[in-house]
């Protein structure tokens, strides 16, 4: 498969990490594993307050680890200001500039920028698995206080 004959299986799947939490920062970065080939096209986070700001959305293949600080590590996949939910309501992000596809056994990482800050919930170890599904693994990552 590739991102335009990915099946209809590769489609409408959701994979949830954790719902909105006490802790925020204007940046986050995490990864996840794809189980199959995979097309991710839309992300979704919780905002600290309804509000309008920007939001950066940043992707790699492999790990984020080692690469937090090397920007020419990134590619930019979503640049905009919105109008984002209040920290009850998951903003979601649905028009990325491009196509993510994973193939199966391959890990993608993501780097979300907003001045707004991301909320989360305090996880227990970096690296370690949150949630996974049928289609894709997704881990626990690292919330910034910079961008």
């Amino acid at each position: 498969e590739n991102s335009l004959s990915c099946a209809l299986d590769c489609a409408n799947k959701i994979l949830v990490g954790s719902t909105s939490g006490g802790s925020g920062a204007i940046s986050t970065m995490f990864q996840v594993k794809a189980i199959r080939d995979v097309l991710v096209r839309s992300i979704a986070f919780h905002a600290s307050k309804a509000a309008t700001a920007q939001v950066q959305i940043f992707t790699r293949a492999g790990p984020y680890r080692g690469y937090e600080g090397n920007e020419s590590a990134w590619t930019l996949i979503y640049d905009e200001v919105i109008v984002m939910n209040d920290r009850n309501i998951p903003t979601k992000i649905v028009a990325f500039d491009r196509n993510i596809f994973i193939t199966a056994g391959a890990t993608q990482s993501f780097y979300i920028f907003t001045p707004n800050k991301l909320m989360y919930a305090s996880g227990t170890t970096e690296g370690a698995l949150v949630s996974s599904d049928s289609a894709m693994e997704l881990y626990e990552g690292l919330g910034m206080i910079s961008k």
